[in-house]
């Protein structure tokens, strides 16, 4: 199985390199492994169904508890890969942790020289920031892509899913092979467009940028390009 593979390369990194981001990235192929199972025992279960009326009582769970955990899983998988990619690969998002006063009558106040100071509590919340070095000077074309890699991400984690009949409509698997294309290919121009910023703010003097994280979960930063490799995600 791809996922398996991918995983255990993955995980092979992780111990030659020591980088938290290999151990992310295995969990986004780990991820896919249970849509697959899910959907498998799904199928079985439909085929049960058919000929008896029910599942074997010796399963442990019924036909719409299986169905919870497949769609539970699905969204997981799809989530998963979708911030991976517009935040590690494309490097356009991140979540800080950004201090914000809080408003307070009562809060507490210190006596200094006759003087009254107010220390106005904060409190730490999780801001999403879109990085601010750009190549294309319209960010339509950020906002468009990441659009289009959220819903066919979606799209694509239902052909992980064999319990689908996707093949009863016309064109169905050719269309959902080429929006996989088309998405792979838009992968490919963010990720280069991700590369090229790195590069070019790196060369720079006094390269020190708030924004720009291009070293996300240990990645080890330098003025050259890295090797862009397109990897079997789901």
């Amino acid at each position: 199985m791809p996922y398996l593979i991918r995983l255990k390369q993955c995980v092979a990194e992780y111990l030659e390199s020591k980088e938290r981001r290999h151990i992310f990235n295995a969990l986004k192929y780990a991820s896919s492994i249970p849509v697959v199972i899910f959907s498998a025992v799904q199928r079985k279960a439909i085929m049960y169904i058919t000929e008896v009326g029910s599942v074997p009582q010796y399963w442990y769970l019924k036909e719409d508890a299986i169905f919870r955990f497949w769609i539970m899983f699905v969204f997981i998988n799809s989530m998963y890969s979708f911030w991976w990619d517009i935040s590690m690969d494309w490097n356009l998002v991140t979540v800080q942790l950004d201090p914000t006063e809080i408003n307070d009558h009562h809060q507490p106040q210190l006596k200094h020289h006759n003087k009254v100071i107010r220390h106005p509590p904060q409190i730490t919340t999780p801001m999403i920031h879109f990085r601010r070095q750009l190549y294309f000077s319209q960010p339509f074309w950020y906002v468009l892509s990441i659009f289009f890699d959220f819903l066919l991400r979606i799209t694509w984690s239902l052909k992980l899913s064999s319990h689908i009949y996707l093949r009863k409509l016309d064109g169905s698997i050719f269309l959902m092979e080429l929006l996989e294309i088309f998405r792979r290919w838009v992968w490919v121009i963010f990720r280069l467009e991700s590369e090229w910023v790195k590069k070019v703010y790196n060369s720079l003097p006094n390269a020190a940028f708030e924004n720009l994280r291009m070293n996300l979960l240990d990645r080890r930063s330098s003025g050259t390009l890295s090797p862009i490799v397109e990897e079997e995600d789901p």
